[in-house]
């Protein structure tokens, strides 16, 4: 079940970021200057795009770590890649009002509702995987990561984003970025 189940996981995570990428548009005229009016929404989708990274990498993370695999695991899985399939209609409101603050928390919103189901997938498979080697050590490092750092993280982009939607965006990509970064 576990190859079949990230196999599955792979293609929706591929089939989002072609969706999102059909969804821009190409520029009304010729010339480096075209692009222009255009650039917000490479932005955006760039953004988003790297989203799609940070979901896939952790995805492969956590299925490398377990071996055991149980239905809360798949149904939480199914969550997961619900939350992300909203993605590309959140990129493209975005880019269509890129100053418009619902747009921005719905974004950071999308953020915290993936990585609400990322923490179900991650507790869903506790007792089924807890005897597998360098799990327990694991498991433990990553709730730590989730407590102290990414759910504060997130806490401080939603209340940044409902007073300053920029700030809170801004704070959005720099959280991608460091996550990205993170050791295995």
């Amino acid at each position: 079940m576990k190859h079949r189940l990230e196999l599955f996981s792979d293609a929706v995570m591929a089939i989002v970021i072609t969706i999102m990428v059909l969804d821009l548009h190409t520029p009304a005229t010729g010339g480096w200057h075209a692009f222009t009016p255009i650039l917000p929404a490479i932005g955006i989708y760039s953004i988003g795009f790297s989203m799609i990274g940070l979901c896939w990498l952790t995805h492969h993370r956590y299925f490398a770590k377990m071996e055991i695999f149980n239905r809360k695991m798949v149904w939480s899985n199914f969550f997961f890649l619900f939350v992300v399939s909203l993605l590309p209609l959140l990129v493209r409101n975005l880019a269509d009002h890129p100053g418009d603050e619902a747009d921005t928390e719905a974004l950071i919103l999308w953020n915290f509702f993936t990585v609400v189901s990322v923490t179900l997938f991650r507790f869903s498979s506790y007792r089924d995987n807890i005897d597998q080697p360098g799990f327990r050590e694991w498991f433990k490092s990553a709730n730590r990561r989730a407590l102290f750092f990414i759910y504060p993280m997130l806490l401080a982009q939603v209340g940044l984003a409902c007073v300053w939607p920029r700030v809170g965006l801004g704070m959005f990509v720099i959280y991608t970025l460091w996550v990205v970064s993170w050791p295995q």
